[in-house]
């Protein structure tokens, strides 16, 4: 034992070089080593290779762009982020329904289902009321007639030439004629606001009216008609009564004379209420509109009598709807606060969803604008896109006046914009350099959702505005983030609801619970079973299988039912689709 040499091992970076190198140089060595050992696939490059990759790699000299523990200035993000990440989806990014939400209605559905149903909830009759007076006092315009007079004649005794010549001489005679006319009149313009007040429909006048003809109308009164005859007259019942003699001539010549002068017909139609008539305090309507009478008028001379004016003069009943509106919707806010804070968050996610699909359109998808000056411009942001995804090309191209040199002699290196314009130029040649000795990088940032992220997603019900999106769908799953677990919420896909005993609705009480483990939330009124993907239930089990959710969030059945129409059968109906499959197969035997 006295003769017995006990050696340490040593330890620390070059350790392996002890007795080879001196220490101070093998520590630098094994520090290197580890180091560079980092390096993917660093262990199959030649040592040829990589002296001469590491000899022409590019630092940052002059470069102020280090110093951060992310991968770009976060000042230029802050500033460039509000200016091109103007979508909806993740990250604010572009998804479908920014370009095609109006068409398909998916980013509409929810928010306008609630707008209708808190409006139900939230209305009242006097606002209602309100609303229906104020369009009739908005929209307020004389109805006008017109009027056309038919003139002829009636030979009353025929022309016969004197003749003092004739045995015994013919004294003759004059032509005689009477002359008659009739009237015919239309509705040329319906107006509108009649009807307001309760007023009846307006009454039509004819004067002299010597033929005897009446006329009434009616007034459309259904609300629903907007835009249509809601507020205007939308029925004529006219007589035209009889023709009237106003003159007779008598004259020395075979043909009719000139047509008399007859007296003018004038038809007028009553204009609608000017009067404020505000709503009643129990909401009712006005009784007190009145029509103005004689109102326009219209005469087969030409004439026209227009009747007192419409504006200014119908600012002050508007003005008195919109102060009572207020009033009753402060009134409304007051009694019902939550369903009133509901309606205007849809109301404005609508609005929002509504700015960003019209800003898609003109920034995404742009086409130039008819002004000719805008032809040869790149649209924005496009080129910028394309100008920064061709930098590793340009980095490349390092002939003289070509793109590197010129890149470098147009940034501003006193600005962060420059400077990493050269940076990223740098940086993809050293990428290239290293790609060409076998060196993969992880220098790239993706620009793909992760799993979890799809997960969640797709395999949650879409919701907008506090609504689920009514998309025709059946949704089966939910993806539960907190547990990494595909839950089933909807019964008749639940192997916990055997279909062959004919249930179909949620497990709501714990007797009626299987004694299959904890897949099932007894009492909560829902099936709460996790999809079993054959994967380790135990934490650092090695059981499982290898092949366990092989398949990707985009193509997974649970997260497509949350979002397609419904293209799976229930367990009930797929056992029909068999037994029916059965029965026709022995049919044809």
């Amino acid at each position: 034992m006295a003769d017995t040499i006990i050696q340490q091992f040593p330890v620390g970076f070059g350790s392996y070089l002890a007795g080879i190198l001196p220490p101070d140089v093998a520590t630098a060595a094994g520090a290197f080593g580890v180091s560079v050992g980092q390096i993917k696939n660093i262990t199959t490059v030649p040592v040829e290779k990589f002296a001469q990759v590491c000899m022409n790699l590019e630092t940052i000299k002059g470069l102020n762009v280090n110093g951060t523990q992310v991968p770009t200035n976060l000042n230029l993000r802050n500033a460039a982020r509000p200016l091109i990440a103007l979508g909806s989806g993740p990250q604010q990014s572009y998804t479908m329904s920014d370009f095609f939400g109006c068409m398909s209605g998916l980013p509409y559905n929810g928010p306008l289902i609630n707008i209708y149903n808190k409006l139900r909830e939230v209305a009242t009759t006097k606002l209602f009321n309100i609303y229906h007076e104020t369009y009739l006092a908005v929209t307020y315009q004389r109805a006008r007639m017109s009027i056309t007079q038919t003139v002829y004649n009636v030979l009353i005794q025929p022309y016969i030439a004197p003749d003092p010549s004739a045995i015994p001489p013919i004294a003759g005679q004059p032509r005689i004629d009477d002359w008659y006319y009739t009237i015919s009149f239309a509705v040329d313009v319906k107006g509108g606001g009649y009807g307001r007040g309760t007023a009846p429909p307006p009454l039509i006048t004819i004067q002299p009216n010597n033929v005897g003809a009446s006329a009434t109308c009616t007034i459309g009164t259904n609300d629903n008609e907007i835009p249509g005859n809601f507020g205007r007259v939308n029925g004529l019942s006219a007589n035209f009564g009889t023709p009237y003699k106003y003159a007779t001539t008598s004259v020395m010549q075979a043909s009719a004379p000139a047509a008399p002068t007859p007296p003018e017909e004038i038809i007028y139609i009553e204009l609608p209420p000017p009067d404020n008539l505000p709503v009643q305090p129990n909401g009712n309507f006005s009784t007190a509109g009145t029509n103005v009478s004689l109102g326009y008028g219209k005469g087969t001379a030409g004439t026209i009598i227009t009747g007192p004016a419409q504006w200014p003069g119908m600012n002050t009943p508007i003005q008195l709807y919109i102060d009572q509106a207020n009033d009753e919707v402060d009134a409304i806010l007051l009694a019902k606060p939550t369903q009133c804070k509901s309606l205007n968050d849809s109301w404005n996610d609508t609005g929002y969803q509504l700015n960003i699909e019209q800003r898609a359109r003109v920034s995404a998808l742009r086409p130039p604008l008819d002004d000719v000056r805008e032809d040869f411009l790149s649209l924005f942001p496009t080129s910028q896109y394309t100008f920064t995804d061709s930098i590793p090309l340009y980095a490349k191209n390092i002939m003289p006046h070509m793109y590197a040199q010129t890149l470098e002699a147009i940034c501003n290196l006193n600005t962060p914009g420059g400077q990493s314009i050269i940076a990223m130029m740098r940086e993809s040649r050293n990428q290239n350099r290293l790609t060409e000795m076998g060196v993969t990088l992880d220098n790239n940032i993706k620009d793909t959702l992760t799993n979890l992220q799809q997960s969640i997603l797709a395999g949650t019900p879409v919701v907008v505005g506090g609504q689920t999106v009514p998309t025709g769908t059946i949704p089966i799953a939910t993806y539960d983030p907190t547990t990494n677990n595909t839950i089933i919420i909807n019964p008749d896909y639940s192997t916990n609801n055997p279909a062959d005993e004919g249930t179909t609705g949620f497990i709501t009480s714990a007797e009626s619970v299987p004694n299959t483990g904890s897949n099932i939330v007894p009492g909560t009124g829902n099936v709460s079973e996790a999809v079993d993907f054959g994967t380790a239930s135990t934490p650092g089990s090695f059981s499982g299988s290898e092949y366990a959710n092989i398949t990707s969030p985009n193509l997974n059945i649970y997260n497509i039912s949350n979002t397609l129409l419904s293209s799976t059968y229930t367990i009930a109906e797929a056992i029909d689709d068999v037994i029916r499959c059965n029965c026709d197969c022995w049919d044809l035997i």
